[in-house]
This record gives structure tokens, C-alpha cells and sequence, in this order.
């Protein structure tokens, strides 16, 4: 049975568009990583999928990665089937798939409650990556 690795993912915009950020936080079974970024100007579903696209980077070669989100969009887009209209987002989800399957993972998503648990953390990294995209662009 492959390794799993549990990756809790969150995204956030001031403003939409506006400046954004996303979070992960890995958990492994021995110990855990929080990683963050952001863009100066994207929208709230770029930066949720972002985080996805990230922990997929991040996850190691063919475990089961357990993405744990918030967002009903990114679960329905990667797991559920539903089409993606906006244009700007499918190279998002065409990038995630593609490296998931290039590093051979299985993934598997798991809706979690906004602002709880594991979730709450990675939604203030988040936003926090945000906020720095945004006193960046008022200096």
C-alpha cells in the first residue's frame, strides 16, 4: 500500500482580483511543512487551486496525497468532473493533473470545514501571503 501524505490547502484574495495567497501544510507521518505564496493580482479559485498545484509539486513520488479543501469548486473541477469555464483557471487544473500523473499519485480530495482545524492555519497563511502582495503594491 502507497504512502499517504495529507496536504491541507487553502487560497485567499483581497479582492477579486486582487492580490492573493495560498498555503499548504503537509502532513507526513513523521512531522509536518507549511509553504505559502501569492500573486499580486488573481482571483480567490486561482489561488485555492494554486495550493493544489503546489502540494501536488511538493508531495513525493507515488503516494496517495490526500488533499483536504474547503472549496467545493476545486473538488468538483479534480474529482467530480465539472467543466471549468473560466479560461484562466485551466491551466491551473490541465497542470495539476498532468503533475499528478507525471509523478504518479493518487489523489483523492476530502472536503473539510472553513476556518477549523488544520484549515484555519493554512487560511491565515494564506491571507497573510496576501496581505505581503498587498503592502507590496502600496509601496
Amino acid at each position: 500500500m502507497p504512502l499517504k501524505v495529507i496536504a491541507y490547502t487553502d487560497g485567499s484574495c483581497l479582492g477579486n482580483p486582487g492580490p492573493g495567497g495560498w498555503a499548504v501544510l503537509f502532513k507526513f507521518p513523521k512531522g509536518e511543512k507549511l509553504l505559502s505564496g501569492g500573486a499580486p493580482k488573481t482571483t480567490n479559485n486561482a489561488m485555492e487551486l494554486t495550493a493544489v498545484l503546489e502540494a501536488v509539486k511538493k508531495a513525493p513520488v507515488g503516494v496517495t496525497l490526500e488533499v483536504h479543501t474547503d472549496s467545493r469548486n476545486v473538488i468538483g473541477w479534480l474529482s467530480e468532473g465539472w467543466k471549468v469555464k473560466a479560461t484562466h483557471l485551466k491551466p491551473l487544473v490541465e497542470a495539476i493533473r498532468a503533475t499528478a500523473e507525471q509523478k504518479r499519485l493518487a489523489l483523492r480530495f476530502v472536503a473539510t470545514p472553513a476556518h477549523t482545524g488544520e484549515n484555519a492555519r493554512v487560511d491565515r497563511a494564506a491571507k497573510d501571503a496576501a496581505r505581503s502582495f498587498q503592502a507590496a503594491a502600496q509601496v
